[in-house]
């Protein structure tokens, strides 16, 4: 028994260690923040129009098309196959970055980049699957910390690269590439999973009985996240692996379930409004920055690399801030109102400034600000839905934000829409948080006038 205890210990140990070193290699990409002058430059000749209307906003579509699908394949073939799916088409991505030509080649590209970005959800929900509820929490942040020092590695090494000369644009393709091919590795040495979610449940296991299991109201046990009821009280029973039909219903029993609670409601209505306009800052930022580089004529070292390192780390810290108050439930409203407000304005600051010192410190407080903000949402909704339901919410939730990106992006930047320059996108970029700030606002008023109603009545 002591020595099946001690293979299950390394176990979770090596899946934890493996997913850390897949998540740093996959964010080496030091290409990235200066992926929009690598494209306008002399190696691809690409006008900022081409890259703006025609180019960035297909990643976008092909997003949305595919997250519905990456979803249900990723429980149906059990993580694994869809970590090593995202990691080769990683490495498709940049051999065509850097060795394709021609505008339609770029937009196929995008593509896989969406493919990339779908993929996503394989690699935070492959840890849930995978390993005892005991270490959830070990292995998440371990695979996060990987993830973070990747992203923040990464800006560090394009800084410097691009500062000191070391590497030109293209040769940090090639490193972005050599980082995706290892992390290939570490995604092929992933232990498979033998079950899943949705698709293939424990044998055994309880089902939940999607015929008559109630949506259970915010205020419940279950919501609170007290002890769950036994399975004779909640409804369950003892089943094999359900059928796609179970499945269909189990899925949309979760989702009724999880949507009935008003603040759960709430709390993904601003993820998916802040996340589609977050996305869209972070998805154009380098055009806006290009374009006040060519107006003021300036020829110093672009500083992109080390603003994104300052902002992995410095959210790092936010994040870690958030975890101090347990509870948003009353403020929450509030919160997200004037982070929406203060967003919408630094964001139209940008839009309105020259200077690349202001048009950084910008992007450093709202990535930052964001990353602390949307934590607070996911912890808000997670503690409010079952276990096994979060992968599910935080897929339509993800999914609300991917569509309402999909209609701004169309709209405002992409080719038939209104195809508008860049300044005047990043003022509707910032009018659109004004707007939710006003709108969070309005409504932590009402609920308070509510309660202290409630409460006038009760004395």
């Amino acid at each position: 028994m002591s020595q099946r205890r001690g293979l299950f210990s390394m176990e979770w140990k090596l899946v934890a260690a493996l997913l850390a070193g897949y998540g740093f290699l996959k964010e080496i990409r030091p290409s990235e923040p200066y992926i929009t002058p690598f494209l306008t430059g002399p190696d691809k000749n690409f006008t900022d129009e081409q890259v703006n209307q025609q180019i960035f906003p297909v990643s976008t579509y092909a997003m949305l098309a595919l997250l519905v699908v990456i979803f249900l394949v990723t429980d149906f073939l059990r993580y694994k196959p869809v970590i090593v799916a995202q990691s080769v088409s990683a490495v498709v991505t940049y051999c065509i970055i850097a060795w394709g030509q021609g505008v339609a080649i770029m937009q196929f590209m995008e593509v896989l980049y969406g493919l990339m970005w779908a993929a996503d959800v394989a690699y935070f929900t492959y840890m849930y699957a995978k390993v005892d509820r005991a270490h959830y929490g070990t292995v998440s942040a371990t695979a996060r910390v990987g993830y973070l020092l990747g992203r923040c590695g990464s800006g560090v090494l394009s800084q410097v690269a691009v500062s000191f000369n070391l590497l030109s644009l293209l040769s940090l393709q090639f490193v972005t590439l050599g980082a995706s091919v290892a992390a290939t590795a570490f995604a092929l040495a992933l232990p498979g999973v033998s079950t899943s979610f949705y698709f293939h449940k424990k044998a055994g296991s309880a089902l939940p009985d999607v015929e008559s299991r109630p949506g259970s109201g915010f205020g419940s046990s279950e919501a609170l996240g007290d002890d769950p009821p036994s399975p004779s009280a909640a409804g369950v029973k003892p089943a094999p692996a359900p059928s796609h039909p179970s499945v269909v219903k189990l899925l949309w029993a979760d989702c009724r379930e999880a949507f009935s609670k008003v603040d759960v409601v709430k709390w993904s209505v601003w993820w998916a409004l802040a996340s589609a306009g977050q996305m869209m800052v972070l998805s154009y930022v380098q055009i806006l920055w290009q374009a006040s580089v060519r107006e003021s004529g300036s020829t110093e070292t672009l500083l992109n690399g080390a603003v994104e390192a300052v902002y992995t780390f410095l959210g790092a810290g936010a994040v870690w801030l958030t975890t101090q108050k347990k509870d948003y439930s009353t403020v929450g409203d509030a919160l997200v109102g004037v982070w929406s407000l203060a967003a919408g304005a630094i964001v139209i600051l940008a839009a309105r400034s020259q200077s690349m010192a202001v048009q950084y410190a910008v992007y450093v407080v709202f990535a930052t600000s964001f990353n602390a903000a949307i934590t607070i949402a996911y912890s808000e909704v997670a503690k409010r839905v079952r276990e096994d339901a979060h992968a599910l919410v935080f897929g339509i939730n993800t999914l609300g934000a991917l569509l309402l990106q999909t209609v701004l992006t169309f709209t405002v930047a992409g080719e038939g829409g209104l195809e508008l320059d860049i300044r005047t996108q990043f003022t509707i970029y910032g009018s659109y948080f004004l707007v939710i700030g006003l709108g969070f606002l309005v409504v932590f008023v009402v609920t308070l006038f509510t309660r202290r109603c409630s409460t006038a009545r009760r004395e």
